[in-house]
């Protein structure tokens, strides 16, 4: 609560990393161990692949978490600041022009108007103080999303574990559960990472 979304979406980034890589030591550790029991050592090779699949797929959503999300709104912010610079040019480029249609307000043949030009001329100088107000605001909106997310996707969580919507008594083993919660996790991380680039789009 209160925490900063980026930060914590960077701390969750490398729990997924540090708990993926410890698993996969223990379960190559666990093979190497077995390897002259011939039963467990088949079990073992059967069910590794599937498993490390699912590991492969939590340490990409570490790897997105814990190094592009901190990374996410530089990167944007300075694309911004590059693309108002190329503006800049643009607009550098144009000023004869514009000189020339201002000259002929009416409109000219050869000219036109010079409305559209104006247009750009007030985007070039306006563009750097709304780069500003949208970073300001798109971290308070990081917030208020995270925040949103929270709320609503343990609520929904809460409600399929209490109607034991993934629960089956007719197996033993919950496998509904243990999938259900593995891509929880996945969807989870997903809305968390559109929530902060649409959030941070507003640059």
């Amino acid at each position: 609560q209160g925490a900063n979304p980026i930060v914590q979406g960077a701390v969750m980034g490398i729990h997924y990393i540090n708990v993926t890589m410890s698993v996969w030591l223990e379960m190559l550790l666990l093979a190497v161990g077995f390897w002259w029991f011939p039963l467990v050592f088949a079990v073992l090779m059967i069910a590794l692949p599937l498993y490390m699949s699912w590991m492969a797929i939590m340490l990409g959503i570490g790897f997105a978490t814990a190094y592009y999300t901190p990374f996410l709104p530089y990167m944007i912010f300075t694309f911004g600041a590059i693309g108002w610079l190329i503006s800049v040019v643009e607009a550098m480029a144009a000023a004869p022009l514009m000189a020339l249609g201002i000259a002929h307000p009416e409109g000219h043949d050869a000219l036109g108007k010079s409305e559209k030009g104006l247009m750009i001329l007030l985007n070039v100088f306006l563009r750097p103080a709304m780069m500003v107000i949208g970073f300001i605001a798109a971290i308070a909106l990081c917030y208020v999303g995270i925040w949103l997310l929270n709320s609503g996707f343990g609520n929904i969580l809460d409600g399929l574990k209490s109607h034991n919507i993934w629960n089956d008594d007719a197996f033993v083993i919950p496998w509904g559960s243990l999938f259900g919660y593995f891509f929880a996790i996945l969807v989870y991380t997903m809305i968390y990472l559109t929530i902060v680039e649409k959030a941070f789009s507003l640059i």
